[in-house]
This record gives C-alpha cells, structure tokens and sequence, in this order.
C-alpha cells in the first residue's frame, strides 16, 4: 500500500488516493492508513499525512491526528474542531497503542482536561506495560466517565493490585450499562474470588434471566450454582444450553463432569448405588452441546472408583474388582499424574496389595517432579491438616476456586471430595 501511495504523490494526482480505498481492504482498515499516513508525519511531509487521513476510513485516532496535522499547519480553529470531535465521540472500540500516538495526546491532554485523553494515553502505557503511570492516569480521572467500559478496563488494570476493591467500579459500571453481560461476568467473578457465593449467585441469576440466548452467561451460571453446591441445578442448566466448539473448550465438560461426580458421591453416601452409579455413567459422556470431543486417552480412574465402591456395597464383588483394576491398569500405562493417582493407592487397599504402596508413592514423586498431588498424598497420609490446607491453596492457583475449570489440576476438587466421603 505504500508504494501505491507514494507513486500517487510523485505523480502529484492526489485525487487517486480516494481510489486506493478499494484495495486497503483487510480487518481495521484505518488502522493501515494511519500507520501510513504516520510514516509521512515523520518524514514531515505533513500534507501528504493530511490528505491520507482526510481519505481514511473515520476513527477517534485519526481524528485525533488530523487534530494534531492542522495544529502543525497553523489551521487553530481547525485543529480545534478536531479535537472536539475526539472528545465527544464515543469511546467505543477505540484502542490506541502507538508510542506517536502517545504524544500527541499528552500534548493536547496539557491544555484539555477531557478523561477521554488521559483514558486513551493509559490505553497506549498499558499496552506498553507500563502499567504503573496507565493506573496513574485512571485514578486521576476518578469517577466523572459516564462510560461503563472505562470501570470494566480500570477493574482489569488494577486487577490483583493491593488495596483495591473493584466492587464501586463494577457496579457503576452496571449502573451506566446495566444490560452489559460483560459486566455480570465480572461482577460474578469478583464475588467468586472474595467467596461471596450468595452474591454471586443473585447476580449470575439475573444476568441469565437478562440474555438467555447468550451461552457465556449460561454456562457462567452453571459454575455459580456449582460453586454453591447446588449440582443438580448445575447439572440442568447444562444439559439444556449449547456451548460453541471452539480449540481447547473444556470447560463446560469440566464442570459438567464435576456436577455428575458430585451427584454420585451424595447418592453413594445415601446408600442410593444404582442412581449413584447411573451418574457415574451420565460423567464419563461427552455431551455434544458442551462443545468438547472425547479425547484420545481419558482418564476415568475417579468414575471406576467410585463404580467399584457401588457394587463392593450391592455385593457385586467380581465386577467391582474388575473397576479397581482398571484403575491399577490404567495408572500403570499412563505417562502423566495427577490427583487421581491418590485413587490407585485406594484401589490397592480395596485389593489387597497395599504392599505395593510404598514402591509406588517414590516412583509418583520422581516421575511427577514432586507435584503437588504428589504432596497433597504424602500429607493425606500422614494425616498433616497443615500441609493439607497449605497444597489445596496452591492447587487452586491463580483461579481461586479448585472447581474452576482451568485450575492446575481439574479433578483434585472431585479427588478431595470423593475421598471426605467414601473413606
């Protein structure tokens, strides 16, 4: 495109460059020509800058420069009608990121106390990682945008920093744009992180009733109700929505999965085994509307587990062997580890060969790297509540729940429950 530009200029028909708008035709269009029109900025051919932008698809930014063009030209009164059209625009999907674009807007931002300037040069310092001096700039700004996703970005900026408290922003963010569904989602996971579950049910509930065809806002409601122990409602919500495919979507079978096995495990502890076995059966599906195949190699150690516990209690005990050593067969095949290692050692207790414990318990260490499921097993078995309490943190990392889809380690939370339960 450059080219196509500079054999126009050279060729001094600038009424061609209209014309190149027919060519300039990938995804943020405006985005090409500012790049370009910045390159002559820069070369101070500011009138060939001028004329590019003046062809450019409209944006905030390339007002902004436009501005900034006709206040290098000496057109005051220009520049200045500019420079109001970039404060009373929308804010809308205007992402500024440029270094150039940076300075330009700190030079009009010293005579202009718009947020919309400080707002935009802390989008510019964010994507830079400056992180710091972008906080700054949102602070000073304070609570005078009416612009809900200015306190939506200022929560994920100031996200995990100490003293913070996103609840006032969340919810004047709800206040301005009270049917945004993004807002819901991050109100919710707010309460979820401070475990304020009641609130976060209230708020996911009403996010549902408000975008029922929306299959986030489903699905995130789903994971509230699992989150307040309410796993047959989690269960029903799931098997009524549809979740797009889409590369490395597991959550939905995750919590699907979770909901199932908690189910068996409340039925098993009624003395309810075939119903609870027939929720063992509904966790090893993969519900097509989930939008999650069956992978190549699955473990289903937990749900054999479980399976064989059922029939040892209707005195099936052929058939509940047979559940405990497909448990023996698989972790002996596996390459990986995980938390559902710990039901190996279960399945060697209920089969008499609790000898071979201790040989395996080295070999999980060293072929884990000490992981901590690995610790979390050693501690179980030397009955260390310190210890216990310390692993479970860290295995919920950086999702501060362990039934979050995407903590370190999936099935922990059913692993931890199933074994509160059943031993």
């Amino acid at each position: 495109h450059k080219a196509r530009f500079e054999k126009v200029f050279c060729l001094g028909n600038l009424s061609e460059v209209s014309n190149i708008s027919n060519v300039v035709k990938n995804e943020f269009a405006s985005e090409t020509w500012l790049e370009i029109a910045i390159t002559y900025y820069k070369l101070e051919r500011n009138d060939e800058a001028m004329v590019l932008l003046q062809n450019a698809p409209g944006s905030v930014i390339n007002d902004l420069w436009l501005a900034e063009l006709n206040l290098k030209k000496g057109d005051l009164d220009k520049a200045a009608v500019m420079l109001q059209k970039v404060i009373s625009d929308t804010a809308l999907l205007t992402f500024p990121h440029r270094a150039e674009t940076y300075e330009v807007l700190k030079k009009f931002a010293q005579e202009n106390n718009s947020w919309k300037l400080n707002y935009y040069m802390a989008l510019v310092l964010w994507s830079k990682n400056q992180k710091a001096e972008a906080r700054r700039l949102f602070a000073a700004v304070g609570t005078s945008p009416g612009y809900a996703p200015f306190y939506l970005t200022k929560y994920n900026l100031f996200s995990g920093v100490e003293g913070y408290n996103p609840e006032p922003d969340l919810l004047k963010a709800k206040s301005l744009d009270p049917n945004n569904w993004r807002t819901s989602m991050a109100l919710v996971d707010y309460y979820l992180q401070t475990n304020s579950l009641t609130k976060a049910l209230s708020e996911s509930k009403q996010a549902v009733d408000k975008h029922k065809d929306n299959f986030v806002i489903e699905y995130n409601y789903a994971r509230v109700l699992l989150e307040n122990t309410q796993f047959k409602s989690c269960l029903n919500v799931l098997e009524d929505i549809r979740i797009m495919p889409s590369e490395g979507a597991r959550s939905g079978r995750t919590t699907y999965r979770q909901a199932c096995i908690m189910l068996a495990i409340q039925y098993y502890q009624k003395n309810k085994y075939k119903t609870a076995m027939s929720y063992v059966a509904k966790a090893r599906l993969y519900p097509e509307q989930l939008g999650s195949g069956r992978p190549y190699t699955v473990d289903g150690r937990i749900e054999d587990y479980i399976e064989g516990r059922c029939l040892l209690s209707r005195n099936l005990n052929q058939k509940a062997r047979e559940a405990f050593d497909r448990i023996e067969q698989f972790t002996s095949s596996f390459d990986e580890s995980n938390s559902s290692d710990y039901l190996y050692l279960l399945a060697l207790k209920q089969t008499g060969k609790e000898e071979l414990i201790g040989s395996f318990m080295k070999r999980w260490k060293e072929k884990s790297n000490n992981s901590l499921a690995y610790q979390w097993a050693l501690a179980m078995r030397n009955s260390d509540n310190s210890a216990i309490e310390k692993i479970e943190r860290k295995l919920a990392g950086e999702q501060y729940s362990l039934w979050h889809p995407g903590s370190i380690d999936p099935g922990f939370v059913l692993v931890k429950n199933l074994v509160a339960s059943m031993e």
